[in-house]
């Protein structure tokens, strides 16, 4: 079965392409997926809102069908269409075709995400699949997070036959923060290569299952801490901004973090405290700042000292 997902968007430029041919016993599906403030390039803040569109290019998603219990999966390809000014976008996906009482799915993005499960009923543990949700290393570009820590999923359930057209409505699995980091004190030559944060009471990353009725179950890998690599915005200075995606979760009043910045020369580290709540909510964009000119860093060693040895 071939099928096309088709997912709402913000501005971007339109790729045509045409559909495949369905080879024999294949059927070809049709999947409208319309995007609830769920897209992957974060945009300037619109009214204390900061938009999310699809890229032009490299999206992934994975469709999974569950036909009478047992489960299936396709990668889309990396050809797909932009329509409504990028508000939506059409994939193409691929299924064996069948007749089978019941039919669910389940689309999960970025397809990068999904790990492998035993096929079966519904795979391990009773899993649709297993998936990071999102990692522990991410790489903050400089419009929004790591696109492939970005999480959306849609469900639809209860189709009585396979269907040639879909109609799914994707939502955010994340948060979103970004975290601007203030005169950290720099000496000649000193990049910022990576910023770590560690939410003491909190866990913002793991590897989780989804569940036949769209939950989520912790399997492994939860973990309190986030490390950004800062290549993608090579800070120049002490002053710059940083993105990551985390599980949903409350930075409560009180509750203490630790911010590591890690330069090509040294580490500095500051603990700090919230003030007041902050929500990463699924879906939205939270950013604070972390004044960094008080942090601990160890004296750079000056190199290649010139040594003096007096024989005389």
């Amino acid at each position: 079965m071939l099928a096309a997902v088709a997912a709402g968007f913000a501005s971007c430029s339109i790729r045509e392409m045409s559909a495949p041919e369905v080879p024999a016993n294949r059927v070809s599906i049709t999947v409208n997926a319309g995007l609830e403030q769920t897209k992957t390039v974060f945009g300037a803040p619109e009214n204390g809102v900061i938009p999310v569109t699809w890229a032009a290019e490299g999206e992934q998603l994975v469709l999974f069908e569950i036909a009478d219990g047992v489960s299936s999966q396709s990668d889309t390809a990396e050809v797909y269409t932009l329509e409504n000014g990028g508000a939506n976008a059409k994939f193409q996906f691929a299924f064996a075709a069948g007749s089978a009482a019941s039919y669910d799915y389940f689309a999960l993005y970025p397809a990068s995400a999904r790990r492998p499960v035993k096929a079966g009923n519904y795979g391990i543990d009773n899993q649709v699949t297993d998936f990071a949700w999102p990692d522990a290393f991410q790489k903050s570009t400089a419009d929004g997070p790591d696109p492939n820590h970005c999480l959306f999923m849609s469900t639809l359930k209860g189709q009585t036959a396979q269907p040639t057209e879909l109609n799914m409505k994707f939502q955010h699995m994340c948060g979103y923060g970004k975290v601007a980091i203030k005169d950290l004190k720099l000496v000649n030559g000193e990049k910022a290569e990576s910023l770590t944060l560690t939410f003491e009471n909190d866990t913002v990353v793991g590897r989780y299952g989804l569940m036949p009725d769209g939950s989520m179950k912790l399997e492994a890998g939860a973990a309190k801490a986030i490390k950004i690599a800062l290549d993608a915005i090579a800070p120049e200075g002490g002053n710059f901004a940083a993105w990551f995606a985390a599980k949903p979760f409350t930075f409560n009043a009180g509750d203490k973090a630790t911010v590591i910045v890690m330069t090509n020369k040294r580490s500095f580290t500051k603990e700090i405290t919230a003030t007041a709540d902050l929500s990463f909510e699924a879906g939205t964009a939270t950013a604070f700042t972390v004044d960094m000119s008080t942090a601990e860093a160890p004296d750079v060693i000056a190199a290649d000292k010139e040594l003096v040895f007096d024989f005389s």
